[in-house]
């Protein structure tokens, strides 16, 4: 059985992981996640954990979004 791009499921990490892969602290991160910058899902209400996709990661990686400011 092949995988193809539709079967695919999309991959999450959290900030602090976004922060690492892009080279940044996490408070860049959040307030790029709060600016709309980066997309990201929120679980558990106000002040818990946020979710952000590794596609989104990676296209600002594609954008030169990574270690640098």
């Amino acid at each position: 059985m092949t995988t193809t791009d539709t079967d695919l499921k999309p991959t999450y990490i959290t900030i602090v992981h976004a922060a690492e892969i892009l080279g940044k602290s996490h408070w860049t991160i959040r307030r790029w996640v709060h600016q709309g910058i980066l997309p990201a899902k929120q679980l558990g209400g106000p002040g818990k954990h946020w979710l952000i996709d590794m596609e989104d990661v990676n296209q600002l990686i594609e954008k030169g979004a990574e270690k640098s400011d």
